[in-house]
Order: C-alpha cells, then sequence, then structure tokens
C-alpha cells in the first residue's frame, strides 16, 4: 500500500497555472490522535503542535479524571517531530510554562497519555502510531511506565 501523499501548490513563472506536486509522507497529521487524561486535581492546560505546524487550542484540565484530545484537522505531514507545552495554574491565577516536551511519531492511529501529580505526560498506549524507542526528548521521557528504558 501506498504511504499518505502530501499536497503542494507550487507557482512558475513559466506556467500562468499553479502546479500540483505529490510528495511522499509515512503519515498524514490528520491521522494521528493525541489524547490526555488528568490523574491530579492539580489545574494544568496542554498546547501540542503537530509537524505540520498546526496547534492544539490550550487544552484545560480543572482536575483528575479530565480528558482532552487533538487531532490535527489541516493538510501536512504528521511525520516527524510533536511539540507538547504544559502549562501550569499558579498561585497567582496565571498559568506558566513548566514543561515542553519533544516525541518523533509517525503512522497512523492514536497515543493516550495520562498526566499525574508532577504534570508530566507518561505513555499508557498507542494504537498503530509508532514511536521508535528512542522517542524520548532530552531531558523528560515519555516512557517512564514503559520497559522500553
Amino acid at each position: 500500500m501506498a504511504p499518505p501523499q502530501e499536497l503542494s501548490t507550487i507557482n512558475s513563472t513559466s506556467e500562468p497555472e499553479p502546479m500540483l506536486v505529490l510528495r511522499n509522507c509515512p503519515a498524514s497529521a490528520c491521522d494521528i490522535e493525541l489524547k490526555f487524561q488528568s490523574l491530579t486535581d492539580r489545574e494544568f492546560m496542554i498546547q501540542v503542535e503537530a509537524p505540520n505546524g498546526e496547534k492544539s487550542l490550550m487544552l484545560h484540565f480543572p482536575g483528575a479524571g479530565c480528558m482532552r484530545r487533538f487531532n490535527p484537522s489541516k493538510t501536512g505531514c504528521g511525520h516527524g517531530e510533536w511539540e507538547i507545552e504544559v502549562f501550569a495554574r499558579e498561585e497567582d491565577g496565571n498559568y506558566h510554562k513548566i514543561l515542553t516536551e519533544e516525541l518523533m511519531a509517525d503512522g497512523t492511529g492514536s497515543l493516550f497519555f495520562t498526566v499525574g501529580e508532577d504534570l508530566q505526560p507518561v505513555l499508557e498506549s498507542q494504537v498503530w502510531a509508532h514511536l521508535p524507542k528512542n522517542a524520548s526528548c532530552r531531558k523528560y521521557s515519555f516512557f517512564s511506565g514503559d520497559k522500553r528504558k
């Protein structure tokens, strides 16, 4: 089966009409979904950026049990680096960025993360989407509960 195709338009000075060009991409961003569930009573927000540059709205987690998801809707490749930013609500009532995680992902499917007291996303399960063994970022590990270490 052929990999998904990314469409882009190129304008040429010799051609009055735009030309459509196909590029191979192992995974369209809209075919990958990230789900997060809060396991803490601490209030926080998460923002996700897909490899195609699309950012989620701020995903608000007011307390334990709250679940949110991000599924990009813009055309573009989803293979590559995904960025997850975590913002904690501080005593002053404002949200402050406390963590930025980066992870490499490809394939299509769903990644499910839980967020505990430390507000660090931990990968709990994945359906179809592939994460290379070294997909953790430089400072923290998404796989703290995973046996891949």
